[in-house]
């Protein structure tokens, strides 16, 4: 499954890279998520209405500010 999106975020792109980059942290911005942590590649996420889900980080480029 690929799910992709686009947002105009009023901020500087470093800004918005230090909150989003930070894979293990999702659910600082991601409403429906209520926690979230990083073990090695694999992001642990618990949704705020019940349910977990894993997703493994396969590649990661902070310079260009993309993670898959």
């Amino acid at each position: 499954m690929n799910v992709t999106g686009s947002v105009v975020i009023a901020a500087s792109p470093d800004a918005v890279w230090a909150m989003g980059g930070d894979v293990g942290n999702i659910a600082d911005w991601v409403p429906a998520i209520e926690r979230s942590h990083l073990v090695g590649d694999v992001r642990h996420a618990t949704f705020a209405g019940g349910g977990d889900a894993t997703e493994r980080i396969v590649e990661r480029d902070d310079a260009a500010r993309w993670y898959v």
